[in-house]
Parts: C-alpha cells; structure tokens; sequence
C-alpha cells in the first residue's frame, strides 16, 4: 500500500507568473465578468481535520500540499503548523515560493514535520524571472530561502523551466551556477 496523501488547503494562488495557469485562469473569469476572491483557503482546523480522517481512514504515514505556495500566509502556517504538530504529527512535503521562506517560517515547518519542499525558483537568469515570468525573486532571496530551509533538516529540490522564450546560454549558466551556489 502507498501510504502516502495528497491534498490542498485551498485555491488559487497569489501570484499572477505568466506561465502558470492561475494567471490566465483569473484573466478568463474577469474577462466573462466574474468576480471573486481568486486565493482561498480552508481553515488549519478543517485542514486537520481532513488529514486526520484520512489519517484513520486510510492509515497515512506521509502528507503531500500541492498548494501552489503553502507558506504564503504567515499568520496562518503559524496556526496550521502547531495544530499540525499537536494533532497529526506525521511528516509531510510543500510547495514553496522563496519570497515567502525566512528563518522563522523554514523553522516552524520542520518542526511541525516538513521534511521536503521543492521551490519554485524558475530560472538562475534574473532578467527571466522578473521581466518575463513576473517572479518578483531575486538570486539573494533564493539562496537565503534555501538556506534557511536546509538549516532546518528540509530537503529542498527545484522546479525550473528551460526553453524559455528569448534564453540564451548564459541564461542557462545562470541558472546551473544559482542551483550549484544554493547546493
């Protein structure tokens, strides 16, 4: 048995990167005229509470948060991961945004059981990330997200998109030489 359990605590996701389908997803429902909160999310309690029925249910050992960004609201990780560790206490993996990681939050997640993220980072190309993607990252921001996260025992692995339009090989030197200064 796969003992594994995939879920989300919400919709929808911050950022509008123009690669990502959030961001032409709201395009289209603004453009037919519908309006609502894009990012939302359940409450720490109704998080729990789900992974403790599937936790019973089906004898989970590992949790899996394919937010887009599980750590982009402070207040609310602060919440979730101390309910979490109190409740469920299993380990578990998130997807993260290195704006939204600093020692505080790479802190608070290993101890209420993250033991992997992967970090969407994109590009080692600057000019990429924030003119073309719209990632408002900068190298700096990703090396000490990275950092942080590692100095709290989480494993961090890398999404990145090669084959952008207008990349050139030192583009691509960027980015082997920023994965290769965050190790």
């Amino acid at each position: 048995l796969n003992h594994g359990y995939t879920t989300m605590t919400g919709r929808g996701c911050p950022y509008r990167c123009t690669f990502c389908d959030n961001n032409s997803s709201i395009l289209m429902y603004r453009k037919n005229g519908i309006k609502q909160k894009w990012t939302r999310r359940h409450s720490p309690e109704r998080v729990v509470d789900e992974i403790l029925w599937a936790q019973k249910r089906y004898e989970i050992k590992h949790v899996r948060f394919n937010d887009e960004d599980f750590s982009y609201n402070k207040e609310w990780i602060r919440q979730f991961c101390a309910l979490y560790k109190e409740r469920v206490g299993i380990p578990y993996f998130a997807w993260v945004y290195p704006n939204t990681i600093d020692t505080e939050i790479a802190e608070i997640l290993a101890e209420s059981g993250c033991d992997s993220v992967e970090m969407g980072i994109q590009s080692g190309s600057e000019h990429l990330r924030v003119d073309i993607m719209h990632r408002k990252t900068s190298d700096a921001q990703i090396l000490k997200a990275m950092e942080a996260l590692r100095n709290s025992g989480i494993r961090v692995t890398v999404d990145i998109i090669i084959g952008l339009p207008s990349e050139t090989k030192n583009d691509l030197d960027r980015t082997v030489d920023l994965v290769r200064k965050a190790r």
